[in-house]
């Protein structure tokens, strides 16, 4: 059974981030979160209420890391709807990001590994996604 599919909680999701070599520095950066509420969830010391929401982001943002299947077919249709609903950016503007027209869009989405230049187009989307969600008041 892989990754995705076991039932996963914050502390096993905080252990996995620290064996892959990251430290809860990064998470709390990362996150906005409070690095003293991450230390104490990470060594299971009482937590109070605003504490625990606190918390939401650190697991939202760890769930994404570990839970996400980025071999599942639909993954690179849901970076495009997401663009599209949470950003109000056009089909159009997607493909024509990529260099291609929105008929080509819809093929690649299908068949990204057999499309051709497939694996450029698929790092162009990507990077689309990322540059979106970037936290803009960051220049790294």
């Amino acid at each position: 059974m892989n990754n995705f599919m076991q039932i996963r909680n914050i502390w096993s999701l905080l252990d996995q981030y620290k064996a892959d070599g990251f430290s809860l520095k990064c998470l709390s950066k990362v996150t906005d979160t409070s690095i003293d509420v991450i230390e104490r969830c990470y060594n299971k010391e009482e937590l109070n209420q605003d504490d625990v929401k606190e918390l939401n982001t650190v697991l939202w943002f760890l769930g994404q890391l570990y839970c996400c299947d980025t071999n599942n077919k639909l993954y690179l249709h849901e970076i495009v709807l997401a663009l599209c609903y949470c950003f109000e950016v056009s089909r159009i503007a997607v493909a024509k990001c990529l260099g291609i027209i929105e008929d080509q869009l819809s093929c690649f989405l299908d068949d990204p590994a057999n499309y051709p230049n497939g694996y450029n187009l698929s790092i162009k989307l990507l990077h689309l996604f990322n540059t979106f969600l970037r936290d803009k008041r960051y220049s790294v």
